[in-house]
């Protein structure tokens, strides 16, 4: 079984980005008891990202969390559906967009 994904089009989405890093974040910030309000230096955020990567429970569950950031539930199994994987922009305005905008219909 061959998973495919359409990282380009992932990619062109900011929230994506933000929920692979709070998909880490989160599970590692929780097994630690640690919370946000505490991360008021960058050597206390990299002392818990160090933490983290030396403690494989920690690990497992951040990557399992960030396996299921990754995952399209809307899709059956891992792979992205066959119309995300046609797809080349995810903005309308695209000049590579592969769907043409439909002509508005008009009321009767």
């Amino acid at each position: 079984m061959k998973i495919k994904l359409n990282w380009k089009i992932r990619s062109q989405n900011p929230m994506f980005y933000i929920q692979i890093i709070l998909s880490f974040f989160i599970p590692v910030l929780g097994y630690l008891g640690l919370n946000w309000s505490e991360m008021t230096t960058w050597n206390s955020l990299f002392d818990m990202i160090l933490s983290a990567f030396s403690n494989p429970y920690c690990l497992s569950i951040a990557a399992v969390s960030v396996f299921n950031a990754i995952v399209d539930s809307t899709s059956p199994g891992v792979s992205d559906s066959e119309h995300v994987l046609c797809l080349k922009c995810i903005f309308d305005n695209c000049e590579d967009h592969d769907n043409k905008e439909q002509e508005p219909e008009e009321k009767e």
